[in-house]
């Protein structure tokens, strides 16, 4: 299992740094083929690091393969408007994942409150922009899904777990968060900013939540 996880942490961050200096010179063909690779070893990893696919586990794989789908839709066909589907499908199994792996006290409305809060005050920032009602619609909902899903991983920062599997969850999941709001966002405003912060944000949390149930295995490599 350590083998295989040096592997894939150096394959993703190949990847990571490929598809970013891709992004950075706009020289998109490489970043066309290299994302659904990439998100493919994701899912294939996560498969790999939960086996066997055991009580809650499936759903953090069935999220990964959601990300596959929603990325194959964007870069290998036309039908990229598609992909909100499965992206929202991916913070839904992942709610799921994380109210089955840390349950609900009545203590983590705390956090619910000033995550809320703050989406709110985005989407109004962002809704001034969106001309048509559908969109401010579809966007209202999906922040919505991501807010909750963000909302459950922070809910692990008084949980028993340890250290390093709360940083993968928090960390992953806000990366997760201000990835999916850059490319909101970039719907609206086009800048080659918005852009970089996404694929600087995006391919970490992937790896970084994929890797939240071999937490020890890292720990040993990182020491090693």
């Amino acid at each position: 299992m350590k083998l295989s996880v040096n592997i894939y942490i150096t394959l993703s961050f190949l990847c990571y740094v490929t598809i970013l200096f891709s992004k950075l010179v706009e020289y998109e063909i490489i970043a066309t083929y290299l994302i659904p690779f990439f998100v493919f070893l994701v899912f294939i990893s996560a498969i790999v690091f939960n086996w066997p696919l055991v009580k809650k586990r499936w759903l953090l794989c069935l999220a990964f393969g959601f990300v596959c789908i929603g990325d194959f839709l964007l870069n290998l066909t036309t039908h990229g408007k598609y992909c909100v589907l499965a992206f929202c499908a991916t913070h839904i199994c992942l709610i799921t994942y994380y109210l089955q792996d840390n349950h609900f006290k009545k203590s983590d409305l705390n956090y619910l409150f000033s995550l809320f809060g703050f989406s709110a005050t985005l989407y109004l920032l962002i809704n001034r922009d969106i001309a048509e009602v559908y969109l401010s619609v579809v966007f209202a909902v999906y922040l919505i899904v991501l807010s909750t899903m963000l909302w459950r991983a922070l809910c692990y920062i008084k949980s028993d777990n340890t250290l390093l599997r709360k940083v993968l969850i928090i960390a992953g999941s806000s990366l997760f968060y201000i990835t999916d709001i850059c490319v909101s966002s970039n719907e609206l405003y086009h800048t080659k900013t918005l852009i970089i912060l996404t694929w600087i944000c995006y391919p970490p949390a992937l790896v970084m939540l994929s890797l939240i149930n071999v937490s020890k295995q890292i720990q040993s490599v990182q020491q090693g």
